[in-house]
This record gives C-alpha cells, sequence and structure tokens, in this order.
C-alpha cells in the first residue's frame, strides 16, 4: 500500500509498506517537513481526531476517525 500526503505548496511525501506490514507514520512524515498534533481521544481512549501540519506553509488538515 503506498499514501501520499501532498500539500498546495508542493510539499509532498510517500509512505510505502509491503503488504501487511507496519510502517511508522511519523518517522516517514518528519522526512518531508510534515508533521501530526492535536491528537484528540473519547471516553475509551480511542483517537478521534489528529491534524497534519506541512512546515513548510503551516497549512493543515484535521483528520476525524469516527
Amino acid at each position: 500500500m503506498t499514501l501520499t500526503i501532498k500539500c498546495e505548496c508542493g510539499n509532498e511525501v510517500t509512505m510505502s509498506a509491503p503488504k501487511k506490514k507496519y510502517i511508522q507514520f511519523r518517522d516517514y512524515l518528519d522526512t518531508k517537513r510534515f508533521r501530526f498534533s492535536d491528537d484528540e481521544y473519547d471516553k475509551e481512549s480511542k483517537i478521534k481526531e489528529i491534524k497534519i501540519l506541512c512546515d513548510e506553509c503551516g497549512n493543515y488538515v484535521s483528520l476525524g476517525f469516527d
């Protein structure tokens, strides 16, 4: 599986993982000046939302996991 995150400013990161294997999301983001923050959890400690930020231009997107 391949995941690509691309900002409007041109900053981009592509993450590839072999089938049914684990990749470290944060490490891939750091390689291209992206990061995530503001994790939000529900009452059962399940993740509800994260923000992915572009360090190049300051743009961000919030991803919900409802």
